[in-house]
């Protein structure tokens, strides 16, 4: 039976993972506002955080630190409801590393280009791994519902993230829309999976499924 902190745990990690979307949004959003009403573009969300209208920069990378430990603590609080194998642990693991990444964007903002690139970059391919690694193992153990939108989002919200960008119909703010659809796909699997948290602790041990890999 989970202690009380494990549950409390598991029920931080949920409720973070439903709530950091809507905050980061309407984050970005203000910074948005803020910066075309001082009359200046933002080609890309990450020149946000480097804006010269004041406060804008706090709009982009301060949401974007938090989120990222937020994701951290959801998938630690994931790993303690779904004990699988190495399959998941893969997953979880990389999970993890997005969620560093993720905070790191804020960190390193576009005032350091090279470290900037490097870290958006991988965050935004290890993400969908992560999730497509999670979903597979929870399709291989019999939990359908949770695998297939696991896979399914990512398969999904990836060539449209990379079409936003390189696309013919977004020129002005191609990054800007390529940005917006990834975290849309991201924002999407964590309030999902957010909200299932709590009915997959209450399944039990018998219940968590175990990776076939880690079987044999």
């Amino acid at each position: 039976m989970a202690t009380s902190y494990e549950s409390n745990f598991v029920r931080l990690g949920g409720a973070l993972a439903v709530v950091m979307p809507f905050i980061l949004s309407a984050s970005f959003a203000v910074g948005v506002v803020l910066q075309t009403a001082a009359g200046q573009t933002y080609y890309c969300l990450s020149n946000l955080g480097v804006s010269s209208v004041p406060y804008v920069p706090y709009f982009f990378n301060v949401p974007l630190i938090v989120s990222g430990i937020a994701v951290i603590i959801f998938a630690v609080a994931l790993t303690r409801v779904v004990r699988g194998g190495r399959l998941f642990l893969a997953g979880a693991g990389l999970l993890i590393m997005s969620g560093v990444f993720v905070s790191l964007v804020g960190v390193f903002t576009r005032a350091n280009p090279g470290l900037h690139s490097f870290v958006s970059n991988t965050q935004f391919a290890i993400f969908p791994i992560s999730v497509i690694l999670i979903g597979v193992s929870f399709l291989r153990n019999g939990m359908r519902r949770e695998g297939f939108v696991s896979v399914v989002i990512p398969i999904v919200t990836v060539p449209l993230g990379l079409f936003a960008n390189y696309g013919p119909l977004f020129t002005d703010h191609a990054c800007a829309a390529s940005e917006w659809t990834a975290a849309l796909g991201l924002s999407a699997w964590l309030i999902w999976m957010g909200l299932n948290l709590p009915r997959l602790a209450t399944r039990g041990a018998k219940s968590v499924p175990q990776d076939v890999s880690a079987l044999s």
